[in-house]
């Protein structure tokens, strides 16, 4: 019952996504399975930060992505701080529950002479009436000013400063 009130809670007030919506639901199953507890016999109350601990040792160790433990962690974290709004529970277990760190990604560093990319940015010569001109399909070309089909503007008298 409070799962389903939560998920319409996120839903319609909070204005989420269905599949984030779906998304919630599995984790708090998921997470309720593990408790080996059912929807109706569910006691938010009665969770410690142990149980949670738990949980995300377990999933860890089913080699579960780092990125997805930390949702499920953050859809339970959500879960627990709506039910401390709405005054249905005292004790948040997820309340100091470190997160799991996600690995830090190097960027790839191109090799100098890849195929379809120059050299360097400035090895490509731009000249000084050249401008940029977007395409119907969204993209770029350099265009000159001398091919277009309307007049230049008149040039500003400079002032003797």
């Amino acid at each position: 019952m409070l799962v389903e009130k939560f998920l319409k809670y996120i839903r319609y007030e909070l204005n989420h996504s269905v599949h984030t919506v779906l998304s919630y639901s599995t984790d708090l199953t998921q997470f309720l399975d593990f408790l080996k507890v059912s929807e109706e016999e569910f006691s938010p109350a009665t969770v410690t930060q142990e149980d949670v601990r738990a949980w995300v040792y377990e999933l860890t160790n089913r080699k579960m992505a780092v990125a997805s433990v930390r949702r499920k962690v953050q859809s339970l974290r959500t879960f627990y701080r709506w039910l401390q709004r709405a005054s249905l529970v005292e004790v948040n277990p997820t309340e100091d529950l470190p997160m799991v760190k996600l690995p830090s990604r190097l960027p790839v560093k191109l090799p100098r002479s890849s195929p379809g990319l120059p050299a360097s940015p400035r090895s490509t010569p731009v000249m000084a009436t050249d401008s940029t001109f977007p395409r119907e399909s969204g993209t770029s070309a350099p265009v000159s000013l001398s091919h277009t089909p309307w007049p230049r503007p008149p040039k500003r008298p400079q002032s003797g400063i």
